[in-house]
C-alpha cells in the first residue's frame, strides 16, 4: 500500500496533513514512503509494523521531523536518511539493517538510536555492540538497546 491523500486524511482526522505534527501509520501495510511531501510540519512519524524495505528520500523532505519509528519492517537500505542532519529519536529495531548500512548514518546527530532485533548487527561476536555503533555513528548519544541485547552483555 502507498501513502495516499485519503490515508493521510483518515489518520490526521480533522487536521489537514500539511498542518499535522504527529502521524501514526502503524499497521497500514505500507511498502513505500512516497506521499509524505505535503506533511512538512511533521515532528513525529510512526511507521512501525509495515512492509517498508527501503527508506526513500521522502523522509529528508520533512524538516521538522524529530522522532521516526520504523521498527518491525523489512528495512535493509537507509539511503533515504542521507540528507538528514539531526534527529531526536530514530527507531530501526527489528529490521534487516547491516553494519555497512548503519555506517551511512555517521554524519547524523542522533540522540536516541534503537537497533535491537537486527540479526546482522546482533550476531557480530567480535565487537561490543555499543562501541561498534558508536564508531559507526559517533553522533548517537543514547543507546537503550545495548543492555537488552542477549548477544552483547
Amino acid at each position: 500500500m502507498r501513502i495516499t491523500a485519503g490515508l493521510l486524511q483518515q489518520r490526521c482526522g480533522l487536521i489537514l496533513p500539511k498542518f499535522a505534527k504527529y502521524l501514526d501509520l502503524a499497521n497500514c501495510n505500507i511498502v513505500t514512503l512516497d506521499g509524505l511531501r505535503n506533511c512538512t510540519n511533521l515532528q513525529t512519524l510512526i511507521l512501525r509494523h509495515n512492509s517498508i524495505s527501503i527508506i526513500s528520500d521522502a523522509v529528508s523532505n520533512l524538516p521538522e521531523l524529530w522522532k521516526l519509528d520504523l521498527s518491525h519492517n523489512l528495512i535493509c537500505s537507509l539511503e533515504g536518511l542521507l540528507k538528514v542532519r539531526c534527529i531526536g529519536t530514530l527507531i530501526l529495531s527489528f529490521n534487516n539493517i547491516t553494519w555497512s548500512e548503519l555506517r551511512k548514518l555517521q554524519h547524523i546527530v542522533i540522540l536516541d538510536l534503537r537497533l535491537i532485533g537486527n540479526p546482522s548487527l546482533e550476531k557480530d561476536p567480535y565487537c561490543k555492540f555499543s562501541s561498534r555503533v558508536r564508531r559507526c555513528n559517533p553522533g548517537s548519544f543514547y543507546l537503550p538497546f545495548v543492555s537488552k541485547s542477549p548477544a552483547f552483555p
